[in-house]
């Protein structure tokens, strides 16, 4: 008996018919399937690979730069970007040169980036990430010749934000 106002507790009461044999036993229903652990795991991490690759736009290739063999030119994908975050870009020159991208210089061999690298196919393009400090800075493309001059092929301002 419960000791509720003297009324007897239902579940006491359906096991003393089990047991006296009046009820039959009934199996209890199956316990709800709980999500496994898992499987959540799994869907979060996909969840967030899919918000990466929508918000770094990793399955967009590299801008055009839309230069020539004869006409140097450059691109990059955005004038914005998070501290070491991705910059993809894009180098358009003479075959028998390299690309140097450096930040805040005129000099070539200072602040670099990203380079020397060899054009193939009058072209070069890639991804470096800003490891800039936080403000507003001046990305320079230099093309180095094998003899060891340098023609500046153009510049653009990047804004990199602190995290």
């Amino acid at each position: 008996m419960s000791p509720r106002r003297g009324r007897p507790d239902p579940s006491e009461l359906a096991y003393e018919r089990m047991r006296a044999g009046s009820e039959p036993a009934v199996p209890l229903p199956p316990q709800l399937h709980r999500f496994p652990r898992k499987k959540l795991l799994l869907y979060a991490f996909l969840f967030l690979l899919v918000v990466a690759v929508l918000r770094d736009g990793v399955g967009r290739p590299p801008p055009e730069a839309g230069g020539s063999c004869t006409r140097p030119a450059f691109a990059l994908h955005t004038d914005e970007v998070v501290q070491d975050g991705a910059v993809k870009w894009s180098v358009d020159g003479p075959d028998a040169t390299r690309v140097v991208i450096n930040a805040d210089s005129t000099d070539p061999t200072r602040n670099v980036l990203l380079g020397p690298l060899a054009l193939s196919g009058c072209t070069a393009k890639g991804v470096f990430g800003a490891r800039l400090p936080d403000g507003r800075h001046q990305l320079r493309v230099f093309l180095l010749d094998a003899d060891g001059s340098h023609t500046l092929v153009g510049e653009q301002a990047l804004t990199v934000n602190a995290p």
